[in-house]
């Protein structure tokens, strides 16, 4: 059977197609709707259908979202009180003659609008290379200052302070006033970043609030803060809402966290871990330095005893050559000198046998000046050569030479070993210096970190000392 139309139906219609009339006309006419209104009588159904009514302050419509459309639809977001926007159409049924509302998707109310701007204002600022990884700078290592923006007494500032204190007590946490939803907070958070950067002495900024619903973070999304955030000289790390949150903030910004905790974990190293890791490489430092100073010692040693050796092997040597060549030279000088004394002695025989007695007592005169004469100059030029050579044969001469070269290499090693020495911890402690530590290890530099009648322990060039203290004067 068809359904009736107003033109062709009887003029006498029965219940049900009163019924399929109005559906047909629903379906032709009406078409999907988009209901605004507030969720009451919200019920689960155990077969999975969500029922539910719209309602104003002068209607009631019921609603069902069909358990097949309850994932998608947006199911999750409905609860008593919410102002929500369904998109559905309308059905009859005609056992009790009720109309309702088919629901096809569901959102709070507003959501959609915001989600809207939310995704067109994230293209934009993502084609202007705002949300570019390129252009991220990494967190300083250890901060020694830091620009807290929140809300005076927000959980989410005194979550972070408190996480700050205990993690890393060194750095300085300014916490900087500022509205966090609202009209106008979008405004003030962008000229509080402003202010930060144009003090030098900051060298982090942290942005962070608890959570929320969309409308509630919608600030951290607008236009101008996103820019103030993107042109920031100084690094910022943001934690926006909770793990399910993503604002724009957060991805302009140099780095982001899920918590305000997590954001002081992120900002700060863990103090406990660098005072082991400073403790740890003392001992290190120390050790290492005490086998450099053995080995270098060792090595001295060693140095000198080559030195030694090899000063006694070339004085030695050199003693033996200088011998050598002394009496090679007294032999040459000796056999030169015979036969010298055997030419005079042919040449005076010579004579003797063709001369007459006086002319051969004459030249025999005259024979002996010249042998005088020979034996004289041949002993000045020995001497001359002995004289020469002195310097040289004399082992001792040699011997103080040697040793004061030996001595220059000596004094050179014991200044390099002299320069080890003065950089050595050990050292330094026997100049009458001490390392002072508390009980935990922390080391004392300050007579404000103690108190009276603390127990401290002093590390000595020789020893250790444990003492309390009896009076600070600070």
């Amino acid at each position: 059977m068809s359904s009736p139309s107003i033109k062709s139906s009887p003029k006498t219609l029965s219940p049900n197609g009163v019924c399929q009339l109005i559906q047909k006309n629903c379906d032709d006419y009406i078409g999907v709707l988009l209901v605004e209104g507030e969720v009451s009588s919200l019920a689960a159904a155990a077969s999975g259908h969500y029922y539910f009514q719209l309602k104003d302050d002068k209607a009631v419509l019921k609603s069902v979202i069909w358990r097949y459309r309850a994932k998608a639809g947006g199911a999750n977001l409905l609860s008593d009180g919410a102002q929500v926007l369904a998109k559905g159409t309308l059905s009859v049924y005609g056992p009790r003659s009720e109309y309702q509302l088919i629901v096809e998707t569901v959102e709070l109310k507003g959501a959609g609008a915001l989600r809207r701007a939310f995704e067109k204002l994230k293209k934009l600022l993502e084609a202007e290379g705002l949300f570019s990884e390129e252009r991220k700078r990494p967190l300083p290592p250890f901060p020694r200052r830091v620009a807290l923006i929140s809300s005076y007494g927000s959980a989410a500032a005194n979550d972070f302070m408190l996480k700050a204190a205990r993690r890393y007590p060194l750095a300085w946490v300014s916490l900087f006033h500022s509205l966090v939803q609202g009209q106008g907070a979008a405004e003030e958070i962008a000229s509080v970043i402003e202010s930060v950067n144009l003090r030098p002495d900051f060298d982090l900024i942290v942005i962070t609030r608890g959570g929320g619903s969309l409308e509630d973070l919608w600030s951290f999304n607008e236009e101008v803060l996103v820019r103030a955030v993107a042109a920031s000289r100084v690094p910022i790390l943001a934690a926006i809402g909770h793990s399910t949150d993503e604002s724009l903030v957060e991805i302009a910004a140099d780095a982001k966290a899920i918590t305000p905790t997590a954001a002081a974990e992120a900002a700060f190293p863990d103090w406990a871990d660098l005072r082991n890791l400073f403790f740890n490489s003392r001992r290190n430092l120390l050790t290492s330095l005490a086998s450099l100073l053995s080995f270098k010692n060792a090595a001295v040693e060693s140095y000198n005893n080559r030195l030694s050796r090899f000063g006694e092997r070339l004085l030695t040597n050199a003693s033996q050559t200088l011998y050598r060549l002394e009496t090679t030279l007294e032999r040459n000088f000796r056999e030169r000198l015979n036969n010298l004394a055997n030419l005079l002695n042919q040449y005076a025989s010579r004579l003797e046998r063709a001369s007459p007695f006086k002319e051969r007592q004459r030249k025999n005169q005259e024979l002996q000046s010249l042998s005088k004469t020979l034996l004289k100059a041949y002993d000045r030029h020995l001497r001359n050569k002995k004289n020469a050579l002195a310097p040289f044969i004399s082992q001792q001469n040699l011997s103080a030479k040697t040793f004061r070269w030996l001595k220059q290499k000596k004094m050179s090693l014991e200044q390099v070993s002299d320069s080890l020495n003065l950089v050595s911890p050990l050292k330094i402690l026997s100049r009458g210096y001490a390392i002072v530590v508390d009980s935990k290890g922390t080391l004392v530099r300050s007579s404000t970190q103690v108190a009276e009648g603390q127990k401290l322990k002093i590390t000595l060039a020789a020893g250790r000392l444990e003492s309390q203290v009896t009076k600070r004067y600070d």
